[in-house]
């Protein structure tokens, strides 16, 4: 069997690189085999772009932020190339970059399973919204597989409750890490 595994895999994140090569082995280890989809979304990118941080920075006219963004540059520079050592060492990925869930529409003939997990992939304010993370563009809901993923809040929006409410009832298999996170599922229904 093959699974697409759709994390936060590309982070600069302790918590996030560790638990996108546990949930892999997890996987790996009761038989599958298993690569993380190399899916980019770009609110999380931009989130570790110093230069982008520089610019809203600078739009703000906040000279000390800015100047604090370029000194914490040469720090980030170090962090990002210890971080995609790891991830070249040790996380199996597509060999495509994804950036929108047409794109990975793509992926529906070449897995049998999709897993999203575990991390905040259902927080919108991480994501911003990115239905991605609910496995959205998967065919076939029977393929879809929730492990463990977190909101990290404790309410949804009320703009957002409906594509919630829709993106979950499509998930055939689901879990979530925390108590709040279940309470919250039951609350939309």
């Amino acid at each position: 069997m093959k699974v697409g595994l759709l994390t936060f895999h590309n982070t600069l994140n302790y918590g996030a690189a560790l638990q996108a090569y546990a949930l892999q082995e997890a996987i790996k280890n009761i038989g599958a085999d298993c690569e993380i989809i190399d899916y980019r979304n770009k609110y999380i990118e931009d989130s570790y772009n110093i230069l982008s941080h520089v610019k809203k920075a600078l739009k703000k006219r906040n000279m000390r932020l800015a100047i604090k963004c370029c000194v914490a540059s040469l720090f980030m520079k170090l962090r990002k190339q210890r971080f995609s050592r790891f991830y070249n060492e040790h996380l199996s990925l597509t060999s495509k970059h994804f950036t929108s869930s047409r794109e990975l529409e793509s992926l529906n003939r070449e897995f049998d399973k999709f897993v999203v997990g575990s991390d905040q992939v259902w927080n919108y304010n991480i994501a911003r919204s990115d239905f991605a993370y609910f496995l959205n563009f998967v065919h076939e809901n029977n393929k879809k597989i929730a492990y463990a993923p977190s909101f990290g809040l404790t309410a949804i929006p009320n703009d957002l409750k409906n594509a919630y409410i829709d993106n979950l009832k499509r998930i055939r298999y689901l879990s979530v890490r925390e108590s709040y996170g279940a309470q919250l599922i039951k609350g939309l229904n």
